[in-house]
């Protein structure tokens, strides 16, 4: 993560945003955000005292797809709105090709499941930090993209 100015976070492979007052970060990683299996951004993830930012990736590279067809987006999630966050499981044939490293977790806002995982990272380890940070219930564990 770098700082570009007092109220602006960002790094060079993602879009900044502002910070609002009294915001602060608590945490931020690599992230992948998975909508569908076609369409998938890369980016980073942060995690404040009152939201949650998904930045996407700016590299065309990182999904093609994405930049073609306009589909690559920031995601803001104020803590507030976020009801569940839980696991969410791979299929056989998602997982075997990635040797079963991608751990899928997602936040449930608005009655809307958004799908994540962190590099290297136990689902079971996020759910309960991103549950006890925000005083979440964890929610059941779902298909990928259900």
């Amino acid at each position: 993560m770098t700082t570009t100015s007092e109220r602006t976070v960002g790094d060079y492979l993602t879009d900044s945003f502002e910070l609002l007052p009294e915001e602060k970060i608590i945490g931020d990683s690599r992230a992948t955000h998975w909508h569908d299996p076609l369409n998938v951004l890369t980016g980073r993830l942060y995690s404040t005292n009152f939201r949650l930012i998904f930045s996407p990736s700016k590299a065309v590279f990182s999904n093609p797809w994405t930049t073609i067809l306009g589909l690559r987006h920031n995601h803001v999630f104020k803590v507030e709105a976020v009801r569940a966050v839980g696991n969410a499981n791979a299929p056989v044939w998602f997982a075997f090709p990635t040797l079963f490293l991608i751990s899928t977790w997602y936040i449930e806002v608005a009655a809307e499941r958004h799908y994540f995982n962190l590099p290297l990272s136990s689902r079971r380890r996020v759910v309960a930090l991103l549950s006890e940070r925000y005083n979440l219930p964890i929610g059941q564990s779902r298909a990928l993209w259900s």
